[in-house]
């Protein structure tokens, strides 16, 4: 069986969820956090001469500037997409698209063409 893109979304969610169920997440991403945690401690004290109270306390400093910039940094993206012009929405019908063997592509309407209302409506379908 080959894996979509959706189905193997769906599976790695579903596994996700089994694990979560069985395991405390705290235990799971223990050492992803440690480590996480000691690049800032190895960024403040490079050589290892602070005590650990003094080297834990510039980490968490650390950070937070991390956190912050980041923070900053999407506030920027986010304002950038405000003011740019949207996209004009291209006219695209997903049955036109299916019959050249074409898949939905993200900037199209979805809306159907005239030709394929009229087919669905002569079937009886309300569009």
């Amino acid at each position: 069986m080959e894996l979509t893109g959706s189905s193997a979304s769906s599976w790695g969610r579903m596994g996700a969820h089994l694990m979560h169920s069985k395991h405390d997440a705290r235990e799971t991403t223990a050492a992803a956090r440690r480590g996480f945690l000691q690049r800032f401690e190895r960024q403040v004290d490079p050589d290892g001469t602070l005590s650990e109270a003094e080297r834990k306390r510039r980490a968490e400093h650390a950070l937070h500037a991390h956190m912050q910039q980041l923070a900053s940094r999407s506030a920027i993206a986010r304002s950038k997409r405000k003011t740019q012009p949207s996209a004009q929405l291209i006219p695209a019908c997903p049955w036109c698209m299916a019959e050249k063997g074409e898949r939905w592509k993200p900037g199209t309407t979805g809306r159907l063409c005239e030709a394929h209302k009229r087919a669905l409506a002569d079937q009886g379908e309300e569009v």
